[in-house]
């Protein structure tokens, strides 16, 4: 089952940091996302900056159920087995299933959770 074509959308990093490490296959994992976000009716945007630049290799994962909010999910050091993993996700339908268990390592909160500021007492 494919998603509607606004319930995913998904962002991956290239900018300074993102994407140019020696060693993994960038293209190929860019060519393996952005085919299954397509075949899974969603849309992708490859970007020159997510935000946490201490991060590498940033993908963003935003999923929407009908009549609800976004609802976002950030990796970093994505590589093979999470490439791998999104693309299985994805096939299987991103909106019916939770993330993998092997993305669970590589996800982080980003913007950082504000801190909730006291209250003056009266």
């Amino acid at each position: 089952m494919t998603a509607h074509p606004e319930s995913l959308s998904v962002l991956v990093c290239r900018g300074c940091c993102c994407g140019t490490q020696d060693g993994p296959d960038h293209a190929a994992h860019l060519e393996s996302i952005a085919a299954a976000t397509l075949e899974a009716g969603g849309r992708l945007k490859v970007t020159n900056c997510i935000g946490p630049c201490d991060r590498k290799n940033v993908v963003v994962v935003r999923t929407r159920q009908p009549l609800s909010r976004w609802k976002a999910q950030y990796f970093s050091a994505v590589d093979d087995v999470e490439v791998d993993a999104i693309v299985a996700w994805f096939g299987a339908g991103v909106l019916q299933h939770d993330a993998p268990t092997e993305l669970a390592s590589v996800r982080f909160e980003w913007p950082l959770p504000r801190p909730r500021l006291a209250r003056p007492s009266s």
